[in-house]
């Protein structure tokens, strides 16, 4: 049997160029702490738990970052990124190496940026600045919504192919794809697009991803990729957020159809610039709207 394979473009980092300025940033952090949660689930009930836990504000990781300039505003970029537990010294993200993030890609002033590899989708990148852990937040990893329902914490892409827009008056936009990689399974991948944002205090993030499979053909919708399942069966999300300079208070409500946490569990801890954070979730059992 004859194979034929065809690549209809190559992209490579750092390509050659004459006096081409090139940059490449080694980063990451490390972020470990006492945990307390009252209330824990046991095998015999329920208890407090003292732990030492990693990635408290933001989860452990090291990466390279690396840029270069190949003329008339052009430029070729890449990003690795490998998270870890500090604690035990193992890989994130199920033992991916580069876990996090990996691609690579070009961009150009005034147009935008084309990437592929794993990536975040426009979630992360629009709603993430005001939901990032450090010392912007109050409560890092523990403040995302329950469930992840504005998946900010579980929104990376395989295989994705993503176009970002540069920053017109305020307004960005762009649209994603992540292919299966399997033959006669083309559209067996999520995708994701297009997506805006307003600059200045004010984001909004608009996100439509739908999953689509060769036969039976499944069509999932979503709102900031939490999946609707069907009629008759609620799922409401309601909550704010309040910045100042040095602290951001924050409280949402979820209602699904189904329970997902202890009901009574709270989080409660110390995060950057002695922010005291309190997140506290409810979650309904409501079968039908």
């Amino acid at each position: 049997m004859n194979k034929k394979v065809f690549a209809a473009a190559t992209l490579a980092v750092f390509a050659s160029a004459a006096h081409a300025q090139s940059s490449v940033t080694l980063y990451g952090l490390i972020d470990a702490g006492i945990s307390y949660a009252n209330n824990s689930k046991t095998a015999s009930g329920h208890d407090n738990l003292v732990k030492y836990d990693d990635g408290v504000a933001q989860g452990s990781r090291w990466g390279l970052r690396g840029t270069e300039d190949l003329g008339g505003g052009l430029k070729a970029l890449f990003v690795l990124e490998s998270g870890f537990n500090s604690g035990n010294g193992t890989l994130g993200q199920g033992g991916a190496l580069f876990g996090r993030q990996a691609y690579v890609g070009l961009s150009q002033n005034n147009v935008g940026s084309v990437t592929f590899g794993r990536q975040y989708s426009f979630s992360t990148d629009y709603l993430g600045g005001n939901y990032s852990t450090g010392g912007q937040t109050v409560a890092g990893n523990y403040a995302y919504h329950i469930n992840d329902i504005d998946q900010l914490t579980s929104s990376r892409i395989n295989n994705a192919v993503k176009f970002s827009s540069a920053n017109f008056a305020g307004l960005t936009f762009g649209a994603m794809y992540g292919f299966s990689n399997q033959a006669g399974a083309f559209a067996g991948a999520p995708a994701t697009g297009p997506g805006n944002g307003i600059g200045g205090r004010f984001v909004a993030c608009l996100q439509f991803r739908r999953e689509l499979r060769k036969r039976p053909v499944r069509r999932r919708r979503s709102v900031h990729g939490h999946p609707l399942p069907g009629p008759g069966i609620a799922d409401l999300l309601d909550g704010y957020l309040e910045p100042d300079a040095q602290h951001r208070a924050r409280s949402a409500y979820v209602r699904r159809w189904r329970p997902l946490l202890d009901r009574r569990s709270d989080a409660v801890g110390v995060v950057h610039q002695h922010a005291l954070l309190a997140d506290h979730g409810r979650v309904d059992d409501v079968r039908s709207v």
